[in-house]
């Protein structure tokens, strides 16, 4: 989940992923990261997905209809899928959704845990892992950790310990 230069995706691609699918709002970031890809030699286990958090189902709709032709028989509208055209049938797309460095200012904790449970609800991934800098350098770690019932100070003192 926004990928930008796509370096956690490209690890996983590197350390053996059967598919990694890197996701931003950006089209130039996608088209770094598939040039990086390229470079990498992982550019067929690379997929790019313009993913803007605000509007999920345009950005997943290609992935819902792909699937259509998979043996789990998912589609994006109907035959496996419910009236708003997100909810997966027969496991989940992805087995986890990444995001790594994402959340910089309030309204990014908001938007990124909004996705993050629309995709876990709908059936789309299997699992979510979050991981952030320290709420003493960006504003929307802070209100993360808010919004987690997370208290400042317990991060602080924690680090990843807490869960963060």
């Amino acid at each position: 989940l926004g990928c930008g230069l796509g370096l956690v995706g490209l690890a996983c691609a590197r350390a053996g992923a059967a598919r990694a699918v890197l996701s931003d709002r950006d089209e130039e970031l996608l088209t770094a990261v598939q040039v990086s890809a390229r470079l990498n030699d992982v550019e067929s286990t690379i997929e790019v997905l313009r993913l803007d958090w605000d509007d999920l189902s345009s950005g997943l709709a290609p992935l819902l209809a792909a699937r259509s032709g998979d043996a789990a028989g998912a589609t994006a509208a109907g035959g496996g899928a419910a009236a708003d055209g997100d909810t997966v049938t027969g496991g989940p797309l992805f087995d986890l959704a990444l995001g790594a460095d994402v959340v910089y200012e309030e309204p990014h904790a908001v938007a990124v845990l909004d996705a993050i449970h629309h995709l876990l609800a709908h059936g789309i991934v299997a699992e979510a892992v979050l991981l952030t800098g320290g709420p003493e350098r960006r504003d929307g770690v802070a209100a993360l950790g808010r919004l987690l019932g997370i208290h400042e100070d317990h991060l602080e003192a924690h680090g990843s310990a807490a869960g963060a």
